[in-house]
């Protein structure tokens, strides 16, 4: 229950307890109505009748954890067959990299696990702008890791039958991992992705074919306003509410 307040007011503590910029910190603010609005609708049927168990998976951050939503533990679901494990399905919840909650795609969780008889985990991640990048997706990566190392002994889900999903900024994180983990370890431990409405490029530079006089043309404003403008995209991802997928 604390750990579920401390994400309802995230957007309050962040803006207190951050070294933040003071604009960041007015946005923080203002957010803080609409997400305490959010996060209890979605949360509140599952105050009494929880399809799922609370887990806390540990990070590379010393002593440090994320919040993980288990479909189909052990304690609630026996195995599909003595000796036999079940998939292992990890869902990322979306939120504009800079909210969201596990509670969010409990419903898909509750259906797939449902349907498949899959162990289906869901897990939470750092926000910017507090945590920039790359934070969302080294958490995401070390719950996976993690997951594939006791996932079988914890939940009965077997680590070679592991696949990903997420919706919007999710989606991304799902897609980083899998290329970072292919990377790191020479070999696709993720078997398969689903991704909805994901953004996988935030910047997409001008095409060296296009004239500037055609640009200029089209847009209606001059070449050096266009160049204003394409260079004020190029610095907008390095802000941090901006998390990208990384180039591996």
């Amino acid at each position: 229950m604390i750990s579920f307040l401390r994400i309802i007011f995230h957007p309050l503590i962040d803006a207190f307890c951050a070294q933040l910029p003071s604009h960041y910190r007015c946005r923080m603010l203002l957010l803080l109505p609409f997400t305490f609005i959010s996060y209890t609708w979605k949360a509140l049927p599952y105050l009494v009748n929880r399809p799922f168990v609370v887990y806390h998976i540990p990070t590379r951050r010393l002593g440090e954890t994320v919040r993980a939503l288990i479909f189909n533990h052990p304690s609630t679901h026996q195995r599909v067959a003595v000796g036999r494990l079940r998939p292992l399905h990890v869902d990322i919840h979306g939120g504009g990299f800079i909210g969201g909650i596990p509670e969010y795609d409990a419903p898909f969780c509750t259906q797939v696990a449902k349907t498949t008889g899959a162990v289906v985990i869901s897990v939470a991640y750092r926000f910017a702008p507090r945590y920039p990048y790359p934070a969302a997706h080294d958490d995401v990566e070390d719950a996976i890791l993690w997951l594939l190392k006791n996932a079988e002994g914890l939940f009965g889900a077997d680590p070679d039958l592991l696949t990903v999903s997420g919706s919007s900024a999710g989606g991304t994180l799902a897609l980083g991992a899998a290329l970072i983990l292919r990377k790191r370890e020479g070999k696709d431990l993720i078997k398969g992705i689903v991704t909805l409405y994901s953004p996988v490029r935030l910047f997409h530079p001008l095409p060296r074919s296009r004239s500037p006089r055609l640009t200029q043309s089209f847009a209606g404003r001059s070449p050096s306003s266009s160049a204003r403008q394409t260079q004020a995209a190029r610095v907008s991802v390095n802000r941090p509410i901006m998390a990208s997928l990384p180039t591996v």
